[in-house]
């Protein structure tokens, strides 16, 4: 099994679940903080219109494939890595993870809705993960100093950022360095996903992302020959 795949001139990783546990578990026991995150047809789509949200996705220590689209773009349409992608095992595997080592979670949202929703789900679902804290972006109005220090009071052993662009891409290139914590987890369209009750919105939403996304490739690999 190819262990990255190129889509759209980016490599992503394409590592079974297991093996990208087993990364996370060096992650956290590293002095310095690592930057994971799900990589969607969305944020791909946007990576070829925006050279800063191409150059945030290059700059992840890990890319875990979102959709199994993205894999049948190289040819992967069967197989235990598209039934991992489907039912988002990698996500649910690394909640499990962080809630037996009772690591300590910051969540950051867009708004404080969904701070609320999220920390609630995780109670539910995952009760021995510790939230220390959250915050949501809105309060900051664009100094990201303030985040920045918000995070740093409570050292956390996990980031959960579920950010709209641009602040999404402004952390990920600008604050890293500033940032105390041992890993920074971009949860992008899984947010939704979770927190989300309108399961007809989020499908007609893939949906629409499907049809662009095939064309987008589509038109690379044109303009590729």
């Amino acid at each position: 099994m190819k262990k990255k795949i190129n889509v759209l001139g980016l490599d992503l990783d394409n590592y079974s679940v297991r093996e990208s546990i087993s990364m996370i578990d060096a992650y956290l026991n590293d002095k310095i903080m690592h930057v994971v995150g799900i990589v969607f047809m969305d944020l791909l789509i946007l990576a070829g219109e925006d050279v800063k949200v191409k150059e945030s996705i290059e700059n992840l220590d890990m890319k875990i494939i979102g959709d199994k689209e993205i894999l049948a773009v190289a040819g992967i349409t069967r197989g235990f890595r598209v039934r991992e992608t489907v039912e988002n095992e990698f996500v649910i595997r690394f909640l499990e993870k962080l809630s037996h080592k009772k690591c300590t979670i910051f969540i950051l949202c867009n708004t404080e809705e969904e701070c609320q929703l999220f920390e609630k789900y995780l109670v539910q679902k995952f009760p021995s993960c510790i939230v220390a804290a959250s915050y949501d972006i809105e309060k900051c109005k664009n100094d990201y100093d303030v985040v920045v220090n918000e995070i740093n009071i409570i050292e956390p052993d996990v980031v959960f950022a579920a950010l709209d662009s641009p602040a999404r891409e402004s952390f990920i290139l600008e604050q890293k360095s500033k940032i105390n914590a041992r890993l920074w987890f971009e949860l992008g369209r899984n947010i939704r996903t979770i927190l989300t009750t309108k399961k007809v919105s989020v499908w007609f939403k893939d949906f629409i992302n499907r049809g662009i996304f095939h064309r987008v490739v589509s038109k690379y690999k044109n303009e590729e020959k």
